[in-house]
């Protein structure tokens, strides 16, 4: 039959190229792990949560607000104290709780992490000077480039 050159390796498969293979895969899947996972952490989500989402009963809170919408909020209700972007999202949750816990009972709320509600998408890297993402963004599509 007819044999087609780009099917065979062009040397002797050795330890020295299965090593670096296995090497360039490994980076490879760790990069993609830490992208994944590091916007997961609890502990980094005063980097990585956009906003929150609460229940639509609490007319306070409409929509996806961000921080800097919670802040305007608390410094309006709670006059004597100060709030500063940065101040923690933990902090925050337990502000917005006092605010409601004695008429509503416990508030439903949920973050919206670094990945929103639909996963990566290729916007999220084009993300404009202002914007909390952006030194994420920037060590993500450095990391990518690297690897690849």
């Amino acid at each position: 039959g007819i044999m087609n050159s780009s099917m065979i390796a062009p040397t002797r498969v050795n330890k020295r190229a299965v090593t670096k293979a296995a090497v360039i895969v490994i980076g490879v899947v760790t990069a993609s792990l830490s992208v994944a996972i590091v916007p997961l952490i609890p502990a980094l989500e005063d980097y990585f949560v956009q906003g929150m989402f609460y229940d639509p009963d609490y007319k306070l809170f409409i929509g996806f607000p961000n921080k800097i919408k919670h802040i305007k909020i608390l410094d309006a209700y709670y006059k004597n104290e100060n709030f500063s972007a940065d101040t923690s999202w933990a902090e925050i949750g337990e502000k917005v709780d006092g605010m409601f816990s004695q008429s509503y009972g416990s508030l439903n709320k949920s973050a919206v992490h670094f990945y929103g509600n639909d996963g990566v998408c290729l916007f999220k890297y084009f993300v404009r000077s202002d914007d909390p993402r952006r030194r994420r963004t920037t060590s993500d599509v450095v990391l990518v480039l690297l690897v690849v």
